[in-house]
């Protein structure tokens, strides 16, 4: 554990060097389909649920819709 909390010291360097910038999702609308179905396939794993969740009617629409001031954090 040692060489990977060092790596990610390092990492952080290399990556505070520059700056990243990323829009907000409200800004990337298009981004929000794919983020979605994503973490409807990783979540049923890691949290060992027997079936995939479906989504209601609409949710796809409202939550491209919604312009929250929260960006989103995947880790």
């Amino acid at each position: 554990m040692i060489v990977l909390e060092r790596f990610r010291e390092v990492l952080w360097f290399r990556f505070n060097v520059f700056r990243i910038a990323i829009p907000p999702l409200r800004q990337r609308r298009k981004d929000t389909r794919p983020l979605l179905y994503r973490f409807i396939d990783r979540k049923p794993i890691e949290l060992k649920l027997s079936k995939r969740p479906r989504l209601a009617t609409g949710t796809i629409n409202r939550l491209t819709a919604y312009d929250g001031p929260a960006n989103l954090r995947v880790e």
